[in-house]
């Protein structure tokens, strides 16, 4: 016979073996899945994103779900500094040039970004909303 651990004494109380099988396997598959979310939550990284989101962003309601597009939503801080960036001043000072295919040059020439990366922030910066403080 099919010992089972003592956690489930109970279950040999129950008279119909057929009614005590299934609620075994009730059991051995709950555990199963328990198991398997525990296994799923260690192995996921959750990102909490403090940045605001629109007012149309908000849940429906109680019983249907939203999923949020991720916007390109800046703090005026944020937006400051990667406008800086590109700042003819800002890119002379630190040695650093673009490039004729929108890479980003050291002072020797070297590729520190590859080419369609500043045309790519700067349409970033173009599209972005400015959060409020």
């Amino acid at each position: 016979m099919l010992e089972l651990p003592l956690t489930t004494d109970w279950l040999r109380r129950i008279p119909d073996p057929a009614d005590r099988a299934l609620i075994g396997m009730m059991i051995a598959e709950r555990n199963r899945l328990r198991h398997e979310v525990n296994l799923l939550k260690a192995k996921s990284g959750i990102v909490v994103d403090r940045r605001p989101v629109s007012s149309d962003a908000r849940p429906a309601g109680r019983d249907t779900m939203q999923i949020l597009l991720q916007e390109s939503v800046l703090v005026p801080t944020e937006r400051e500094a990667l406008a800086k960036v590109f700042s003819e001043k800002w890119l002379e000072d630190h040695g650093l040039k673009i490039g004729s295919h929108g890479s980003l040059l050291n002072e020797r020439g070297g590729e520190l970004f590859p080419f369609g990366f500043v045309p790519g922030l700067r349409k970033l910066l173009a599209t972005a909303r400015v959060s409020e403080p």
